[in-house]
């Protein structure tokens, strides 16, 4: 499958943009620092559902299990879209796995996946400890996960962007781009403490 690609600015500037990818590939930097390239709210699917909860994922993971922290995830990414004023919203890496999130990805988002070798997932991951579907053997793992969502992935993006040795801000300047309607651009000092500000709040 390939993704819905296109090599002209898209004009989302109504529409939600959503951030794909495998974990560790760094949608929730990118998507804090395409916020402030575009002036639009940040949501993170993750830390949503930690506030509704009051578990971390790896909790809701060992407490709940996989079936019911998909079910969930699909019900927040559904609120999300819903909200009224245009935002970033980043995905956990798993969300393409279910139907009902892919479904409301197409119909309502505009979507980026952020495209990363497994090495390059590998190098970022840091404390696999962290990570429910790692906690055995991360490298197999992650190459598993791979090979098993890319075309998930490709089946929803209308826009994919590699990753590898990239910077999350030059990789969020190349999607404010490609939407083409980024507020003025900012020194790199200035974006970064927006960026923070937004990571804190």
């Amino acid at each position: 499958m390939g993704q819905r690609n296109n090599t002209h600015p898209v004009d989302t500037e109504s529409r939600h943009i959503a951030i794909v990818g495998m974990m560790a590939v760094g949608k929730t930097t990118v998507g804090r620092f395409l916020s402030v390239r575009l002036g639009r709210p940040f949501l993170d699917l993750d830390q949503l559902m930690v506030e509704q909860t009051g578990l971390t994922v790896p909790q809701m993971f060992a407490e709940h299990g996989e079936a019911w922290f998909r079910s969930l995830e699909a019900d927040t990414l559904e609120a999300a879209l819903h909200g009224q004023t245009p935002s970033v919203i980043s995905l956990g890496g798993g969300a393409v796995t279910t139907e009902r999130c892919r479904d409301l990805l197409k119909t309502g988002a505009f979507v980026v996946w952020l495209r990363a070798s497994p090495s390059t997932v590998l190098a970022r991951i840091g404390d696999a400890s962290t990570r429910p579907l790692l906690a055995k053997d991360p490298e197999t793992t992650v190459k598993a996960l791979d090979l098993a969502r890319r075309d998930l992935y490709a089946s929803v993006a209308h826009f994919a962007i590699s990753v590898d040795r990239r910077t999350p801000r030059w990789v969020a300047g190349s999607i404010a781009r490609r939407v083409g309607h980024s507020v003025p651009l900012l020194s790199r000092h200035a974006e970064a403490r927006l960026a923070s500000r937004k990571a804190q709040s």
